[in-house]
């Protein structure tokens, strides 16, 4: 298997720690062959005119540490060895989503990963939309890196059962394998079973 590049948009913000956690939660999974791409923009409206070169260089000098503070925090909380994901970060001047798309394009990524606010309403994207901006590009997968609130919403009254042993048998008995990796029931496929599926669309007249 190639190796699975991981395009991250980072901004000192928990939006930009959970774009993080989720890279690193992925890259974790593929056993030593996925590597993490960090893209961090400094804005060029943060230069003043008068200090441009000295608040250029101070912002190119601290951004990388506390970027790197934020990615080592991650990781122990997630309980991730920094030794054991190849992770690279870049701080480049200029539009955040422009920077991001730019180190995607640069290092051959696969996924974008970016964060959003969880902010209601509306609920503007981060950076100033920059994910949005990436979404709709369409040149390459972006994954947005919500926050999980599913504990909020209501669950599904009355959901299917898991199937009983007994039940894992008898479907294993009567020749089911495309089936085993199911934990729920299905009503419609063990009614095709017994019943045998469709061959034909049906006319309606």
């Amino acid at each position: 298997m190639s190796t699975l590049t991981l395009i991250v948009g980072m901004d000192f913000s928990e939006c930009g720690e959970r774009a993080f956690r989720m890279a690193a939660r992925m890259a974790s999974t593929f056993a030593g062959k996925a590597v993490i791409h960090i893209a961090h923009a400094v804005a060029e409206n943060e230069m003043t005119l008068g200090r441009k070169v000295e608040k250029q260089a101070e912002a190119m000098g601290h951004a990388p540490r506390e970027i790197w503070d934020r990615v080592v925090r991650v990781l122990d909380q997630e309980g991730i060895g920094l030794d054991t994901l190849p992770i690279w970060q870049h701080v480049r001047i200029g539009d955040p989503a422009e920077v991001v798309k730019q180190v995607a394009v640069d290092y051959s990524g696969d996924l974008v990963i970016v964060g959003t606010h969880g902010r209601t309403g509306v609920k503007r994207l981060v950076l100033g939309s920059v994910a949005e901006t990436l979404v709709r590009d369409g040149h390459f997968p972006v994954l947005v890196a919500h926050e999980n609130a599913l504990s909020t919403l209501p669950k599904t009254k009355g959901p299917d059962a898991p199937l009983s042993e007994e039940e894992q048998e008898a479907r294993k008995a009567a020749g089911g394998d495309e089936l085993q990796r199911s934990v729920y029931r299905s009503t419609l496929i063990d009614a095709w079973r017994g019943l045998g599926r469709p061959t034909s669309p049906t006319k309606i007249v």
